[in-house]
């Protein structure tokens, strides 16, 4: 069957048209915000893959500087071209003719997104994605859309027309067809169910259905059937949107359908056309068409239709019962009403109907009815005062069942510790007393409560701290008037809990003394550790904005459509995105009471609109996960370490243990690391379980060392996405977690980095591991530290602690598959320079020197590279990156990470003296020179003269084979990559043999899946490993001195 979408006339698009739905721009929106969330952000050049001609391209082009546009048909590129010069900015569009295949073609890294609309299922996807994810930038982002066959909304003209469409494919199978075409129409429906969600080649992916959710009925006749040798639809993880816009629903008669169906190239069936335009006549006879190109809002249609034409729709009401764990075992809990308007059953994949569902929640005092004792709910109604009785009582139960029920080894009793040097008094209930700051004797042991807030910036005042000249004051009294929010209602927390003590670190240390910070902030994991529990101001951004009022407002139900009650996520739902601007108020829909038994007392229930993950409900995620102390460096010690953490949200109170989670209205939170299968969280925030390491039993010292420092790594990982309002506070505020893995191991900590774990930590970037190309020249730090005019004391070019990165991650960092350990680098020795007396705060520099096999490398980029800049600048940029056998273009390394942008730069004149110069000498020398060797001799000319080359050097750190087998498309055979890492450093000026890191770079070598299985096999006998690279014997050991 030849390619209908290769042809050579104008008219051909001109009818196509007639069935595509006009895209409604919020279709558009939702791309443009998943590249800025989870892409490079950057709308420099995008590339029309299958673009016809150029049916988006105007489109396009307000959103990218410049719009590349390829087809296979030469035709339609001469189309595109017409139509686009007449449209104006003809300047910004740039042709191709050729395939998805052979994209890569455009070169590497060319391409901020690659976009291909109803044309991916006309190209081989084992051959167009990979070429499609070369040409991509870093963060770039790949979008494959299809919008499907139109449903029309009368369902037995809607099973007409959908036999025809199967109909044809029929008959397009049985004519033989492209096999391409064959691997894609069983991809059953809109959206691209054929693309492969490959994580070798994206890092993230997500699949979207805009409600296509029915299949096709007449797939399953004779179509299978008769080639089951087709690849079928590729499963994997989707996301099911919905969106109500007019323009995907249309509204035409009998001819305006035929235009439609026409324009779906299939092959010809007079004698079954004309049955289905008669049956479709009968059905239709003179009212109007209506159908929806992606069935968007079918079911709210389909109501409106129905209601219009006097129709009656069925409600159908159901409980859901799901098992939880109770307190005796597993019972069953009515957790959910669900309401369906409609006859036919909902189930995943067909929505016929409209499904609503509410959530059931009985009263605080349920327990208390007997009328009740014959029902399990799994919601218990919320009072959403804070500060009520019943909502003190249900923490008094939460800490009392901690401290005496819970496992002793997970959740140590509530106990006398050791007091901090200095406490706040809270005073009594009755408040006839003032807050007070106590200094406490050295030695005494008690209990306390501590605070863990954000400071943020006061609105109110002055913001209230203790300095020297304030603690005679302090101890005299602290009024509750006088103090932000968050103290207030701390303060009132830990009376009505029955505590005396409270700890709040702004005010228990001296804030303008060095010497007492240094010492007192060195104690705060201590501190969190042996609190009684924490209180946790989880909603408030700053000291005024208190624990206890809550902002939410009681709205009524008509306030909301249906649709809203569902998700509505910013950032297209991603679990792990952090939220955008909330709403002023958080907002609440109206509860709404029943009855639950027709008896005298009538004792109610409350049903409330289900909201999961809606932005008008917080729940555990938005709360702890995502809510404002989660931004905060500081306060990641100060969960990690605490035993106990009573939350305190705008909606609820939360609690925290090691043996368990809760929520005040019985929400479903994620499980706690030590109560999962496999010791592990299911919120990834809470992955690393630091207080529960000295509890796990490990066979060997370098068994515990392997889990501490995979578990310091995903601090880091989190630690570095947090912000703190000053730099030099970056290893300080993880000095307590630093010390308790200290203690449990006894190992050296260097610089934030842990001595025995050197290697693997010298491997850290901010670009993540799933990295792939040729050259990644990703420049996330503007400027390395050194350069900077103030010293901020943040650690040495080697460590992490250097670089100012919102994200981080570690190559080489499994030892599962460490490979030619022989030949790893070693430190031979580390000094660092404290700023202070704390081994685990501040350091001002640090000194690695290692041992290892180092080899030259060139950097071969310069200050303001950018070939695509007009004029003389980018015109010897562009021919540098032809001529220089340095640049990316000549890169040997399969991936190169630059921690920073080149600062080394030529003026222009200079530059075109020495390009010159170079291409003048080369030629003599080439005339000239009958030795041998004439390549070296040009080489060393070359980085001579060349205007943008600076010597630099690499040294290897560690081999890591690559656990996920590779694929060699011209043999088909698979093999494993074993991954040599490096870090690039350049000399310091002035200091010999000295150097400072500026990137890391990975050489890949290639090994037979057999000899690679051998291996594996015989590892844990200690046999032979794969024969070594020619790298080793060609590379130099020597000792660098990095700073």
């Amino acid at each position: 069957m030849e390619n209908p979408y290769q042809t050579n006339t104008s008219d051909f698009w001109k009818n196509y048209l007639k069935g595509r739905p006009e895209v409604p721009s919020n279709f558009w929106q939702r791309i443009w915000n998943y590249h800025k969330l989870h892409g490079n952000a950057n709308f420099a050049r995008i590339h029309d893959l299958g673009s016809g001609p150029g049916v988006h391209a105007t489109m396009l082009a307000e959103h990218f500087t410049e719009v590349t546009l390829t087809d296979p048909s030469p035709s339609n590129i001469e189309i595109a071209k017409t139509y686009l010069t007449r449209c104006g900015d003809a300047a910004k569009f740039s042709y191709c003719v050729g395939r998805g295949e052979d994209m890569d073609d455009q070169g590497t890294e060319a391409f901020d997104m690659v976009i291909a609309c109803n044309s991916l299922h006309w190209m081989d996807p084992e051959k167009c994605l990979p070429a499609i994810a070369s040409t991509l930038k870093p963060g770039g982002t790949f979008v494959a859309a299809l919008f499907g066959f139109p449903d029309v909304i009368e369902e037995r003209a809607q099973n007409v027309v959908q036999e025809w469409f199967c109909h044809g494919i029929r008959l397009i199978l049985k004519n033989g067809a492209p096999p391409l075409f064959e691997y894609s129409i069983l991809s059953q429906d809109s959206g691209y169910d054929c693309v492969e969600m490959r994580t070798d080649l994206w890092r993230t992916v997500q699949r979207v259905k805009l409600n296509c959710q029915k299949e096709y009925k007449g797939f399953g006749s004779g179509i299978r059937e008769a080639r089951p040798d087709i690849r079928y639809a590729i499963s994997g993880s989707e996301e099911v949107l919905k969106e109500d816009d007019p323009k995907w629903y249309f509204k035409t008669d009998l001819q305006g359908l035929q235009d439609i169906i026409a324009s779906f190239p299939l092959p010809n069936d007079t004698e079954y056309e004309a049955k289905m335009w008669k049956e479709l006549g009968e059905i239709y006879q003179d009212k109007p068409v209506e159908g929806l190109y992606c069935r968007e809002c079918e079911a709210s249609k389909k109501v409106e239709i129905l209601e219009r034409e006097g129709d009656q729709v069925p409600v159908i009401a159901f409980l859901v019962i799901a098992n939880w764990w109770g307190g005796s075992g597993w019972k069953p809990y009515i957790t959910k009403l669900q309401i369906q308007i409609g006859n036919k059953p909902t189930r995943p994949g067909i929505e016929d109907g409209m499904l609503l569902t509410f959530r059931i929640s009985q009263p605080r005092d349920a327990t208390k009815n007997m009328l009740f004792k014959d029902f399990n709910f799994r919601y218990t109604e919320l009072d959403h005062n804070l500060g009520s009785d019943e909502n003190f009582q249900v923490a008094k139960e939460w800490i009392e069942a901690c401290s005496s029920e819970h496992d002793g080894h997970l959740c140590p009793k509530i106990i006398d510790h050791p007091l901090p040097k200095r406490l706040i008094d809270v005073g009594p209930l009755d408040n006839t007393q003032h807050p007070k700051l106590v200094i406490t004797p050295k030695g005494q042991k008690g209990r306390y409560l501590a605070l863990s807030h954000c400071w943020g910036v006061s609105v109110k005042g002055e913001r209230l701290v203790t300095n020297v000249k304030d603690i005679k004051t302090r101890k005299n009294g602290i009024p509750l008037a006088s103090m932000p929010a968050n103290f207030q209602d701390a303060c009132i927390i830990t009376r009505k809990l029955r505590f005396k003590y409270l700890w709040i670190d702004s005010l228990c240390i001296i804030q303008n003394s060095r010497t007492d910070w240094e010492i007192q902030s060195s104690q705060m994991g201590q501190i969190y550790t042996n609190a009684s529990f924490t209180i946790a101001a989880a909603a408030a951004k700053d000291s005024d904005g208190g624990l206890l009022e809550t902002q939410y407002e009681q709205l009524d139900f008509k306030k909301f459509e249906p649709s809203t009650w569902f998700t509505q996520d910013r950032y297209d739902t991603n679990r792990y995105a952090l939220p955008g601007p909330s709403l002023e108020h958080q907002e609440e829909l109206k509860v709404y009471r029943i009855p639950l038994l027709e008896s005298q007392d009538r004792p109610t229930v409350s049903i409330t609109p289900w909201l999961p993950f809606s932005d008008l409900e917080e729940n555990w995620f938005r709360c702890v996960v995502v809510g404002p102390l989660a931004h905060r460096g500081w306060t990641l010690q100060e969960r990690t370490l605490s035993y106990r953490t009573l939350y305190f949200g705008q909606r609820q109170i939360y609690w925290q243990c090691p043996s368990s989670r809760k929520a005040a209205d019985g929400e479903n939170v994620p499980l706690a690391a030590t109560t999962s299968a496999w010791n592990q969280s299911s919120d990834h925030s809470e992955w690393p379980d630091l207080l529960g390491l000295k509890n796990k039993e490990f066979r060997s010292n370098s068994e515990l060392d392997l889990a501490v420092h995979d578990v310091w790594r995903h601090i880091l990982r989190i630690y570095a996405s947090r912000r703190l309002t000053k730099s030099s506070d970056k290893l300080p505020a993880l000095a307590g977690m630093a010390e308790h893995i200290h203690s449990l191991t006894g190992d050296e900590y260097v610089a934030g980095v842990w001595r025995r774990d050197i290697l693997a930590s010298l491997l850290w970037t901010r670009m993540p591991i799933w990295a792939k190309g040729i050259t990644i020249e990703n420049f996330q730090i503007p400027k390395p530290r050194w350069e900077k005019p103030k010293e901020d004391f943040s650690g040495p070019s080697w460590s992490w602690s250097s670089a100012e990165v919102d994200a981080l991650s570690f190559w080489g960092a499994s030892n599962l598959n460490r490979m030619w350990r022989a030949y790893d680098a070693r430190a031979t020795d580390i000094n660092i320079d404290l700023a202070g007396n704390n081994p685990f705060g501040s350091v001002k520099k640090g000194t690695l020197f290692l041992n290892g096999l180092t080899y030259d490398r060139w950097d071969g980029r310069v200050e303001g590279w950018n070939p695509l800049i007009p004029g003389l600048y980018g015109l010897w940029d562009v021919l540098s990156d032809h001529t220089c056998i340095h640049s990316s273009r000549y890169e040997k390394d399969r991936v190169v990470l630059w921690d920073y942008p080149a600062r080394h730069g030529v003026r222009i004149v200079p530059k075109f003296l020495r390009i010159f110069l170079q291409i003048l000498v080369s030629i003599l020398a080439i005339m000239f020179w009958h030795g041998p060797d004439i390549r070296t001799r040009l080489r060393k000319i070359h980085d001579w003269i060349c205007p943008y080359c600076v010597q630099c050097l690499c040294i290897h750190i560690l081999s890591e084979a690559d656990a996920e087998p590779k694929r060699n498309n011209a043999t088909g055979e698979h093999f494993y990559e074993i991954l040599l890492f490096a870090l690039i450093l350049e000399p310091v000026k002035g200091q010999e043999k000295t150097y400072r890191r500026i990137g890391l770079s990975r050489k890949e070598v290639p090994v037979s899946e057999g000899v690679w299985l051998k291996f594996r096999e015989s590892a844990t006998n200690h046999k032979e490993e794969p024969q070594l690279p020619n790298y080793f014997s060609e590379w130099t050991r020597r000792t660098v001195k990095i700073i």
